[in-house]
């Protein structure tokens, strides 16, 4: 689901605004969760008791969506997903700060294979330290941010509830920033807008439902 976000907002980038994507993927996914649960008879999940979570995590989790929309259209597909890969980093001190999760050795070793990972992608030298891969990196650590909030969330809400907040919250600050430099989508442009807000759903939905079962890192 998250590859094909990626794809999606690369056949986007330069056409449609990011501000503006992001406010056409807010309102489809919320038409499906809110869809999905009415068919489902289960309106009631959208209640929460933790607004003030929800608005700091889709706050964050916009801020990591911008970087990483604008870094795919200026950096090669691979460079940013191996960027992006350094998630698990910033997940895991994190967790260990905020959720008290352990840092076993083993997780350790991951982390310094997927450190190894990403600088065998990304061949780091001066360019390491241009604005689209910092603005990756910014997001990275905005996702890891996201995650540890759904993890702390996981044990009261439910994926949907989550879901719903995360597009609630960030529709209208999407429609605020895009306004300005607003264009309608044609064509084509309509169907990836589709695949964005579906693949948005699928993949945050199974994150959020993965939580309940594992740590965060």
């Amino acid at each position: 689901s998250f590859s094909l976000i990626g794809v999606g907002a690369r056949e986007l980038s330069g056409e449609i605004p990011v501000f503006e994507t992001l406010f056409f993927r807010s309102v489809l996914g919320l038409a499906l969760v809110v869809s999905t649960l009415a068919a489902m008879g289960n309106l009631r999940q959208i209640r929460s008791q933790r607004l003030g979570l929800h608005v700091t995590r889709n706050l964050f989790h916009f801020a990591g969506q911008y970087g990483w929309f604008v870094g795919i259209g200026l950096l090669p597909l691979a460079e940013v997903f191996a960027l992006e890969f350094t998630v698990p980093v910033w997940t895991a001190l994190i967790a260990a700060l905020l959720l008290k999760e352990r840092v076993r050795v083993r997780t350790i070793v991951a982390i310094v294979l997927g450190i190894v990972g990403v600088l065998v992608t990304v061949r780091p030298g001066v360019e390491i330290v241009d604005l689209a891969s910092l603005l990756v990196l910014g997001s990275a650590v905005c996702y890891a941010i996201c995650h540890t909030a759904t993890k702390a969330m996981s044990s009261s809400e439910s994926p949907f509830n989550i879901l719903f907040y995360m597009c609630l919250v960030q529709l209208p600050v999407g429609l605020f920033l895009a306004l300005p430099d607003w264009v309608w989508p044609e064509g084509i442009q309509w169907f990836w807008l589709v695949i964005l807000g579906v693949a948005a759903m699928t993949g945050h939905y199974c994150m959020a439902a993965a939580m309940a079962y594992a740590d965060v890192t």
